[in-house]
């Protein structure tokens, strides 16, 4: 059964795919960096959920010309302008700009 989480991971992997990458490894799924140096040791570097906001921000810095007013629009209308919104929201509102199916 997939979680909302792994769902948004999915989503934001197919935001940044030459960086990281979602898929199964071993009967379990990951969510993993696309390191040469760490695929060339143990395959591949697990990214750690205190990692989730940082490839957030360079998602959200994959943004140009009108999806940029639109990402700010959706969040300032659904969180006002908090600073603090968590990588799960982040996530949901570049996939609603950028067009990505979660």
């Amino acid at each position: 059964m997939t979680t909302p989480d792994t769902q948004l991971k999915v989503a934001l992997a197919k935001m940044l795919p030459e960086l990281v990458s979602y898929g199964e490894l071993c009967g379990d799924y990951v969510f993993f960096w696309n390191d040469p140096k760490d695929l060339q040791t143990t395959g591949y570097r697990d990214v750690l959920d205190t990692e989730l906001l940082h490839l957030c921000h360079l998602a959200e810095q994959t943004l140009q010309g009108e999806n940029i007013a639109n990402y700010q629009q959706w969040c300032a209308a659904s969180f006002g302008y908090n600073l603090s919104i968590p990588w799960q929201q982040r996530v949901i509102a570049l996939a609603k700009v950028k067009g990505i199916e979660i």
